[in-house]
């Protein structure tokens, strides 16, 4: 009454059951139909040969270590790293961040394989063959059963299958995999481009157990190493020896330094002896590190202006000695001078080598170093020095310094000098030619060598006044010139004595100074002149003393004047002084002198001034500068006196008298040292030669060291033509040794002057008076003692030391 079953044509085949409960709201009718339903669909199936389809409940999914599903076919995991066919795989320096991953690939086609179709036989069907090729847990049967309008399908529990035994060693494409592995199967080439690996830097490699099927064995066990065969660079990370395989798989992080193409990689299983092999791949140079410089060129000096060559080149490096083949732009520039380096200063590196053709320096100096720059790699070339352009049509003659102030007959005074350069302002130190002069009637050394670079000349003179050119040519090369106007003035023809010496005292430097002007023969100064004058005596000073022989009785006695002259000297004039020691002769004695004869000609003599005795060390002048100048002229005098005898015994020697002549004369040949006795003949003080800096020469330093009257000086130059210049006659005085009293003070009265005022005089050692030329003279007077009306009742003298008198 509950159920009713309704067996209807399913198809051509058989039939199906059609179960179906009536409605109704009897619980225990509608839990009776549940109960049937089973039970009538097994008895519909029994009674009927009817088809059952067997299938998988739900596809299974590979899904990597993050979570995200990889739709099957068309992607493989290799650590976090989901890698499709148009990636490119190249895993250097970038390491699979898990600690190991496997690749999961899932073929076209149908898991559960053989027959899934099952015949009921008896209510029943079996499935016996049905077997699924991909491990994975959590599969589930689905058996169907298709009815006209229903299908009645039933689930298995769920189920793992797991992977069969190991048959191969499957490796990530990474950096690629050969094509016979199969696991990354390429429809084109150039879906599958070729790999890179960088040197020096790692890259993962994934190396899975699988079995047939290509499921990863995870139980597994062993070591699985990578070996570079036929290569010597080294393998890092598992450098032949296997690392140990955990859950089927292992990562292996490889690192080749060395770059170069046609590396193949052999991984191997042990023990199980399964290999996988690499297709070739590449190791290109890791980021530059190093820059080598090649400056062949540089060792030997480089000229100016003129292209390096061969052209400095740099090659470039990674840090494991790899040429880095890439394009990089690379900078050059000097070290020391950034701007000097000119043309190409940037170019791109081609096959690991940046060349820079072309390059030159106009700038001439030692120690140069290029400094060659590339992605913040420097590197420097050794020093090296450039030298001048060395071509003629580089080089150019220029004047350092022109000729100027010249004078006919005289070397320049600026004599010119020359500095060779090149066309960039380079002085050509390095040339060793000559530069030559030329110009009408030109005299002097008409070459000069180049030193450093600059050829001086120093003797160049032109004997006629007047304007002139003057040609220089580098004689190596004439086409090497310059030019220079000099305009030469009148040569010297006198001097000119524009202040006169005048006379003054011995050892005093002249005031106002002797000043000597250069003329030419018109009279005209001559400004440029460097002739040196020099000064010598044009009338010379002599003088001579002889002692007569006398004793205290007096004396007759006499003495002669022998060749007092220099042979060959004229002589300007003569002087006889005769000179008797101040003894006893006063105003009470009869002393007296008889007579003075010169020649044997009688002579007027001064006789004694009262007073004059016991001043043993003063003479008195009976004869004062009597010209002689006739009687010496033969070069010879004679002097006779009778002085009465002395009887005073105050003076040891009682008597003493001496003869004196002097005077001047002009010399035979140039004198610069005085003729007088025992004076070792001094000369004249101060400079005797000065070389004219203008058209005056100033003897600012010029002194006589010896007392003389008549003195001529004579200035003069050493050149052919140029008349000398004599000075007027002027007088040297003695520099005064001792004072004496004219007259001396007296009729003193206390607090008023003197009516008898001292006046005094001045000798020098021959008790001739000295006149000073100084406009002022200080003459103090001291008390030699002083009254002091203390030292006793009646009072005392006392001298200026305090001791009493």
């Amino acid at each position: 009454a509950c159920v009713t079953v309704a067996l209807e044509s399913y198809n051509a085949s058989g039939a199906a059951a059609w179960v179906s409960v009536d409605g109704g709201t009897d619980g225990e009718c509608v839990g009776m139909a549940n109960n049937l339903v089973p039970a009538l669909v097994v008895e519909a199936l029994r009674s009927q040969m009817l088809a059952m389809e067997v299938s998988l409940a739900a596809p299974a999914e590979a899904v990597t270590l993050s979570g995200d599903i990889l739709p099957l076919r068309t992607s493989t995991s290799v650590g976090d790293n989901a890698l499709g066919v148009r990636n490119d795989a190249n895993f250097a320096g970038f390491p699979a961040r898990s600690g190991f991953a496997h690749a999961i690939e899932w073929a076209t086609g149908r898991l559960l394989l053989l027959d899934t179709t099952l015949r009921a036989a008896a209510g029943a069907a079996e499935a016996t063959q049905i077997m699924i090729h991909k491990a994975c847990s959590g599969y589930t049967l689905e058996f169907g059963v298709a009815l006209s309008n229903r299908v009645l399908s039933v689930a298995s529990l769920p189920f793992e299958v797991t992977s069969a035994a190991p048959a191969a060693l499957r490796v990530s494409p990474v950096p690629s995999l050969a094509t016979a592995a199969s696991l990354w199967p390429c429809p084109t080439p150039a879906a599958c481009p070729s790999t890179l690996v960088v040197a020096g830097l790692y890259f993962g490699v994934t190396a899975t157990v699988v079995d047939a099927y290509n499921n990863t064995v995870v139980n597994v066990n062993g070591s699985i190493a990578a070996i570079l065969g036929g290569s010597t660079a080294a393998v890092y990370g598992a450098p032949g020896q296997g690392l140990a395989v955990v859950n089927g798989a292992v990562d292996l992080q490889l690192r080749i330094s060395l770059a170069a193409a046609g590396y193949i990689v052999d991984y191997e299983h042990f023990p199980l002896r399964l290999t996988a092999r690499s297709q070739a791949f590449s190791v290109v140079a890791s980021p530059l590190a190093r820059m080598v410089v090649s400056d062949a060129a540089l060792r030997l000096p480089v000229e100016a202006g003129v292209p390096i060559s061969p052209p400095p080149y740099v090659t470039l490096f990674d840090a494991y000695g790899n040429p880095v083949l890439e394009p990089l732009s690379v900078e050059t520039s000097l070290v020391n001078f950034p701007g000097a380096l000119l043309n190409q200063t940037r170019v791109s590196a081609s096959l690991g080598a940046a060349v820079f053709p072309g390059l030159r320096i106009q700038r001439a100096a030692s120690a140069f170093s290029l400094l060659f720059l590339a992605d913040g790699v420097v590197a420097t070339s050794l020093p090296f020095e450039v030298v001048h352009a060395s071509a003629a049509s580089a080089l150019v003659l220029t004047l350092a310094r022109r000729p100027a102030a010249a004078v006919a007959t005289e070397p320049f005074t600026i004599q010119p000098r020359l500095r060779l350069r090149d066309r960039f302002g380079n002085p050509a130190l390095s040339s060793l030619g000559f530069i030559a002069v030329t110009a009408p009637s030109l005299a002097g050394s008409l070459s000069a060598p180049l030193i450093q670079g600059v050829a001086s000349f120093t003797d160049l003179v032109m004997p006629t006044p007047g304007g002139v050119d003057l040609y220089f040519t580098l004689e190596e090369h004439p086409s090497v010139n310059a030019s220079v106007r000099i305009d030469v003035r009148a040569p010297l023809a006198g001097l000119r004595l524009l202040q006169q010496p005048v006379s003054t005292m011995a050892s005093i430097c002249m005031r106002p100074v002797p000043l000597v002007q250069l003329v030419d023969a018109a009279g005209l100064p001559v400004d440029f002149s460097r002739h040196v004058v020099k000064v010598d005596f044009a009338v010379n000073t002599f003088r001579y003393t002889q002692t007569f022989s006398c004793g205290s009785g007096g004396c007759t006695a006499s003495t002669t004047f022998r060749y007092f002259l220099p042979a060959g000297s004229v002589l300007v004039d003569a002087f006889l002084d005769v000179d008797i020691i101040k003894s006893d002769f006063d105003d009470s004695a009869e002393e007296y002198v008889d007579f003075i004869q010169v020649n044997g000609l009688p002579t007027s003599h001064a006789p004694f001034p009262p007073g004059s005795a016991d001043q043993c060390s003063s003479y008195h002048k009976a004869v004062d500068a009597l010209r002689v100048s006739t009687l010496a002229q033969d070069n010879f005098l004679s002097v006779a006196a009778k002085i009465s005898p002395a009887v005073n015994d105050f003076c040891v020697p009682r008597l003493s008298a001496r003869a004196v002549i002097f005077g001047s004369y002009r010399p035979y040949a140039a004198e610069t040292l005085t003729l007088v006795q025992n004076q070792n003949g001094k000369g004249i003080a101060g400079a005797t030669a000065l070389t004219a800096v203008g058209r005056t020469v100033a003897f600012r330093e010029m002194a006589m060291p010896v007392a003389g009257y008549g003195y001529r000086l004579r200035f003069s130059v050493d050149a052919p033509g140029v008349a000398s210049v004599e000075s007027a006659p002027f007088d040297i005085f003695a520099v005064a040794s001792s004072v004496m009293f004219t007259t001396q003070p007296g009729e003193a009265i206390a607090q008023e002057p003197l009516r008898i005022q001292p006046i005094v005089r001045f000798l020098d050692g021959l008790s001739n008076l000295v006149t000073s030329f100084e406009e002022n003279v200080t003459i103090s007077i001291d008390l030699a003692q002083n009254w002091d009306d203390s030292c006793n009742v009646l009072g005392c003298w006392r001298d200026l030391t305090g001791a009493n008198r």
